[in-house]
């Protein structure tokens, strides 16, 4: 059985336990109330997920119990560092030093696995500021493919 703290406001509230059973994972998450309900993501070092609604038990702890399959498994991170509300913000993608990307015709910057498109050249409202990076001192929105 594999566990993984989970997380509130910087401390640890309780824990996720991942344990196989057959072809399936069980994964059972319990914590202290931290309101009402809580909308519990896993993280990993590359990516995030949704795994479920915890909602008060008996014992009026948050309690959630998903039980995935090999396909549904695959849409979580590979390696899970901790479990915690969804939505928390993440750090961007590492971005290499300006003289290193590529510039093309359209005004994008492209280097290896990273894209940066200018900022005036996105039309989304809200968009993430963890994603945001000034690259020789212009504003990008940077994507790791």
């Amino acid at each position: 059985m594999r566990e993984y703290p989970i997380l509130h406001e910087k401390r640890v509230v309780g824990t996720l336990c991942a344990e196989q059973e057959g072809l399936y994972t069980i994964y059972t998450a319990r914590c202290e109330p931290v309101g009402e309900r809580l909308r519990l993501a896993v993280y990993g070092t590359d990516a995030h997920a949704y795994l479920g609604l915890m909602l008060p038990a008996r014992d009026g702890r948050l309690f959630l119990r998903r039980r995935l399959s090999r396909l549904e498994r695959s849409r979580l991170p590979a390696r899970i560092l901790f479990a915690a509300e969804e939505g928390i913000p993440r750090p961007g993608p590492e971005v290499p030093a300006p003289h290193r990307w590529q510039r093309k015709p359209d005004g994008t910057l492209r280097m290896g696995r990273y894209v940066a498109i200018p900022l005036e050249k996105v039309s989304a409202p809200g968009v993430p500021k963890h994603l945001l990076r000034d690259i020789g001192g212009r504003r990008y929105l940077v994507f790791c493919l």
